[in-house]
């Protein structure tokens, strides 16, 4: 029987590392994309591979004794963002459908493109910092059903509108497929009212914030900023329960009380706003009764602050002894001995740390509104805590010199973090830092730049000593591609111990390390191979 859908949405596309190292090596292998996409995969039978990739074949091969194919299942959770969007919709009495994760569910969106009626499919694009996911989605779709709406919205659309003028816009849009953009740093309300208007054959013409076709190429409505309140549309997790597995994602607020100069996020998303206690009270109730979940994510950027509303959550979940764990960002700046002990007593098991440099200098031209010391007192109180930790920094920001590198590469072999990772500094014209490029001298975008103490290659051959020098005993170097300090918590919530899961981080990174030492395209020593599957023998 034919299902009426007025809303598909349709979760990550995470890509395999095949893909993705393709169109990185169309810039060149001495690109900072490609040097950083280095430091996080392998060759394996003749292909690049990353950790999820790796673990994921060998257990398919039945490598690993005891693990169960099916209970490994990278990046399947419900989104938090498609959440959002289907409970908001769902409220106002529209038909909807979830595809949690396109790679994963690509059979199933089949069968519903084929024999279902669909108003209107909605892609987001929370994770993608390029076109091509997008892009294979929409080809995909349109495969299977070419007549279907696409609308896309999300950060990776927002940024568009942000950077380019509107002719650059028409052919980005006509490249990507669909036939709707959002240009919101929220969205639900738009993406509402363009199912509304499709469904009701109404016209969407003056509709905010919506670019849409017209006689071969695109209008652009006025942006008006959307103000959907927390307190308002609270998410009901338990009609998700079907599709929710172990793992969620919750927020607690919008946006980001501070403005660091490397950062787009609060110029995106404009106003700092919390939930209320209610609300958040609300939200972990409906989530406690989700039968299969045992981890959330709180993916508020400073979860943390104001410390006040912060112990009052903590507060909260010990009083209702919740039954799943967590993890969050955290300020350890602002960490003391008493919210570290309601943390642990929550349930925390780990925490993001947005370290980005352990340089004074670098702090200040970052506008952190910290100073290393802070740092240190923050790092030794989470030492003691026995709170898991994975520390963030970036390489190259303007203003960084191979001292200011070094001097953060340091700081990570000191106060050893259980996890860290350098990323290669993104420059993002929609960041702060972008109005003051003639006062640092900045040059390019993106991963290929200069300013005037540092270039890009420089930036990345400092990555490469960082990974190389700090050693797996002193803290671990967390690998991108999919997996990230989720996955971590992933494999720990199935079953493996952390001990084993450090292990295998571990032996990965040992033989990436004979591949930088090597050639690009040698494949895993057998050694390192044998290594990496007695970890879990």
């Amino acid at each position: 029987m034919t299902k009426q859908i007025d809303c598909l949405l349709i979760g990550q596309n995470i890509r395999n590392l095949v893909q993705e190292e393709a169109n990185t090596l169309v810039q060149g292998k001495n690109s900072g994309t490609y040097r950083e996409l280095r430091l996080h995969s392998l060759y394996y039978q003749d292909n690049p591979i990353s950790i999820q990739e790796l673990f994921s074949d060998l257990l398919e091969q039945g490598k690993f004794k005891g693990l169960d194919i099916q209970t490994f299942k990278f990046w399947n959770s419900l989104s938090l963002a498609n959440a959002v969007l289907a409970n908001y919709l769902m409220n106002r009495e529209m038909e909807v459908e979830i595809i949690r994760s396109f790679q994963n569910d690509k059979e199933m969106l089949k069968q519903i493109l084929l024999n279902d009626d669909i108003l209107l499919i909605a892609i987001t694009t929370t994770i993608y910092v390029s076109s091509d996911p997008i892009i294979e989605i929409i080809r995909f779709i349109r495969e299977y059903n070419p007549d279907v709406k696409i609308a896309v919205g999300g950060p990776f659309i927002l940024k568009q509108f942000r950077a380019l003028d509107e002719k650059a816009l028409n052919y980005l849009f006509k490249n990507l497929g669909a036939d709707y953009y959002i240009n919101n740093a929220e969205g639900e309300k738009t993406l509402y009212e363009l199912v509304s208007r499709l469904k009701h054959q109404n016209s969407y013409e003056n509709l905010d914030n919506l670019a849409y076709r017209h006689n071969g190429a695109f209008r652009f409505n006025p942006n008006v900023p959307e103000n959907n309140p927390l307190d308002q549309d609270i998410i009901d997790w338990s009609r998700f329960n079907d599709r929710m597995g172990k793992f969620a994602a919750v927020r607690t607020s919008i946006s980001c009380p501070f403005n660091c100069s490397f950062c787009a996020f609060p110029v995106r998303m404009g106003k700092f706003r919390t939930s209320s206690l209610e609300t958040i009270e609300r939200e972990l109730d409906s989530l406690n009764s989700v039968e299969s979940l045992e981890c959330v994510d709180f993916i508020d950027d400073t979860f943390n602050i104001p410390k006040k509303r912060f112990q009052e959550v903590l507060k909260l979940m010990i009083r209702k002894k919740y039954r799943f764990k967590w993890h969050s960002f955290l300020r350890c700046q602002y960490a003391d001995e008493e919210t570290l002990d309601l943390m642990r007593e929550a349930g925390c098991l780990g925490v993001i740390l947005g370290i980005e440099s352990a340089s004074d200098n670098i702090l200040e031209n970052m506008n952190k509104k910290v100073t290393v010391d802070d740092y240190k007192r923050g790092m030794e109180l989470l030492q003691k805590s026995g709170i898991m930790s994975f520390a963030s920094l970036i390489m190259g920001f303007p203003g960084e010199t191979e001292q200011t590198a070094r001097e953060s590469i340091e700081f990570i072999k000191q106060y050893q973090p259980d996890f860290y990772r350098f990323h290669l500094w993104y420059c993002d014209p929609v960041s702060p830092i972008w109005e003051k490029r003639e006062q640092y001298g900045i040059k390019g975008f993106q991963h290929d730049w200069s300013h005037a103490t540092m270039n890009s290659q420089q930036a990345a051959d400092l990555m490469d000593e960082a990974f190389l020098s700090i050693s797996g005993e002193e803290s671990i170097w967390l690998p991108l591609n999919g997996f990230q300090f989720d996955g971590v918590f992933e494999m720990l919530h199935n079953g493996i111990s952390i001990d084993r899961i450090k292990n295998y981080i571990k032996l990965f990174n040992m033989a990436v390390r004979d591949r930088l030492q090597g050639s690009d395209e040698d494949n895993i020593s057998d050694r390192a191979f044998e290594r990496i599957v007695n970890a879990f023998a």
